[in-house]
């Protein structure tokens, strides 16, 4: 949701309140997932349009997937990024106790 507008008196933090975030999904083969990280690293983030955290889901096989996501060190306040991670663990894992 935060992005940064630049103003003539500085940079200032916009959080928006519409904001989604985007998940890509994929398919990959074990062989190309290092080439896929490695441009996904090397893709910058817009700072000004956001989001600065990106996720992606990449399917190896039929029961074998790969999680990653990148942030950029402004998404890095140690509160929110536990915060996020709590509750992802919890939706992880709601969601596979669900299932079974």
């Amino acid at each position: 949701r935060t992005h940064v507008q630049v103003q003539p008196e500085g940079a200032r933090q916009v959080i928006r309140t519409d904001a989604a975030l985007p998940i890509r999904l994929g398919e990959v083969n074990e062989a190309d997932l290092q080439a896929q990280v490695e441009a996904e690293i090397a893709r910058p983030f817009d700072l000004q349009e956001g989001p600065l955290l990106r996720v992606t889901l990449l399917r190896l096989a039929e029961d074998d997937h790969f999680f990653f996501l990148f942030h950029h060190l402004f998404f890095s306040f140690v509160f929110s990024f536990l915060f996020f991670f709590f509750f992802l663990f919890l939706f992880y894992s709601s969601f596979f106790l669900f299932l079974s």
